[in-house]
């Protein structure tokens, strides 16, 4: 799923999901920041710690899809 996809369906949180596992795809776990997430889904950074308190919680919640 792209970016843009992510950005045309969803509520925030799958938003968020579907942004962090395409930079994940294409750029790596380290490969990016709370902040890249927050630019793609169009939300403060502040907003993703309401959904996922750290960058692994993002990761599990990844994985709980899986």
């Amino acid at each position: 799923m792209t970016n843009a996809t992510a950005l045309a369906a969803g509520s925030t949180r799958e938003q968020i999901l579907a942004v962090a596992r395409g930079f994940i795809e294409t750029r790596s776990y380290l490969g990016f920041s709370f902040q890249d997430v927050a630019d793609a889904v169009g939300v403060r950074k502040a907003s993703l710690y309401h959904h996922f308190p750290t960058k692994d919680a993002l990761l599990r919640g990844l994985l709980d899809l899986l």
